[in-house]
């Protein structure tokens, strides 16, 4: 969710990666795309048409990186997406899981997934010391939604990471990871 800090997690994770001399890019979403723009524009607007629309260019940005993973890949060891599937818990109940279900049917699943795990508190604060303005879902009521949301759509796969203590104790976590991906590096 947002002011989890999923990007702050995919910065140390790259940091940690290249410091083993892999190769990493981080694709944050939305991305800087036409999609992505487009809908971190909406995001900072109100009302169910800038939400549909937010979410269908969120959709398309998230397609386009997915299109372009194999040219990641053929450039990058280690290609990490942040806000990818979860994205779904941004929808509304009756439609979060089956479009989870539905993009996970046919999207690459990812070898790590990590659910960056924030209490509401914890995220506002973090989005209220940022520069850029607050988007649509940037407030406790609709960030504990998506958090319950994003939870009831975890399976066992995912590693959920506590970044609600200190940077120090996420950096100790996100090491904690490495193993996972530095198999046959």
């Amino acid at each position: 969710m947002d002011g989890a800090g999923k990007d702050t997690v995919a910065g140390i994770l790259a940091t940690l990666l290249a410091a083993k001399d892999r190769t990493v890019t981080v694709r944050t979403h939305p991305s800087s795309n036409v999609f992505g723009r487009l809908s971190r524009a909406a995001l900072l607007s109100r009302g169910p048409v800038a939400r549909l629309f937010a979410t269908a260019c969120f959709g398309f940005d998230a397609l386009t990186s997915t299109a372009l993973l194999a040219h990641l890949l053929r450039r990058h060891d280690v290609v990490v997406f942040v806000r990818y599937l979860l994205s779904s818990a941004y929808l509304p109940d009756a439609l979060a899981r089956p479009v989870h279900d539905l993009f996970a049917s046919f999207l690459p699943d990812a070898d790590l997934k990590v659910f960056v795990e924030a209490r509401p508190d914890v995220a506002m604060a973090r989005i209220q010391e940022r520069a850029t303005g607050r988007e649509m879902f940037e407030n406790p009521a609709s960030l504990e939604r998506v958090r319950q949301r994003a939870a009831g759509l975890l399976d066992a796969t995912w590693v959920v990471l506590d970044n609600n203590g200190s940077l120090r104790a996420t950096r100790a976590q996100v090491e904690g990871l490495l193993p996972r991906l530095t198999v046959g590096a």
